[in-house]
């Protein structure tokens, strides 16, 4: 994680993103891709404090037998 204060780089992130809202206890920064399955997004876990690539499932993908 970069310093406080400075900027820090960041992948392709799409500027029509959720950026802000949160998924759970993770806040999401930015979007990094998407595929079949679902959409990855850059973001911050709270504790430890650090950034993560969090990737949140397309619906219907989960089956229950």
């Amino acid at each position: 994680m970069a310093p406080r204060g400075r900027a820090r780089p960041r992948g392709p992130a799409a500027p029509d993103g959720p950026s802000g809202r949160t998924v759970g206890p993770f806040r999401i920064l930015g979007k990094l891709g998407e595929g079949g399955m679902g959409i990855v997004y850059e973001a911050e876990q709270p504790h430890p404090r650090r950034a993560v690539a969090l990737k949140v499932m397309r619906p219907g993908l989960c089956v229950e037998e």
